[in-house]
C-alpha cells in the first residue's frame, strides 16, 4: 500500500491505524473491526496497539476542538451525606441550605 507522499507503508500497519480511535478524554483507544466496536481490553481479546495518553488523532473531529478550561464558578461542587453509617458507628444531619429545592446561587 502507498501513502500520499509515495511512501511504501505494511498493509497491517496501515489497517491498524485506520481502526483506531482515540477517546476524546485520550484514556483509551476504541477499535472498529467490521463494523463492531472493541474497548481496547485485553480481556476481550482487542490486538490495538497502546495509544499514549494525550495523544491527538488527526482523523478525529474531536481531537481538533480546542475548548476553553472552566471558569472558577463553572468548577464549585456542592457534596454532602445526610448519613453515615459503618460497623460501629452511625451519624446523621439535617439537610444544608444549598440542599434545599427553594435554594438560590448567592451570585
Amino acid at each position: 500500500m502507498t501513502t500520499r507522499a509515495g511512501k511504501k507503508r505494511p498493509r497491517e500497519t496501515l489497517r491498524t491505524h485506520c481502526r483506531q480511535q482515540v477517546d476524546p478524554c485520550g484514556d483509551k483507544t476504541d477499535v472498529i473491526t467490521d463494523g463492531t466496536k472493541d474497548s481496547n481490553n485485553p480481556e476481550n481479546g482487542s490486538k490495538s496497539a497502546d495509544v499514549p495518553i494525550g495523544s491527538r488523532d488527526h482523523l478525529c473531529s474531536e481531537c481538533k476542538i480546542v475548548r476553553p478550561d472552566p471558569t472558577e464558578k463553572e468548577l464549585i461542587m456542592y457534596l454532602h451525606a445526610l448519613r453515615y453509617k459503618g460497623p460501629d458507628f452511625e451519624y446523621s444531619t439535617r439537610l444544608p441550605e444549598w440542599a434545599k429545592e427553594d435554594w438560590v446561587e448567592p451570585w
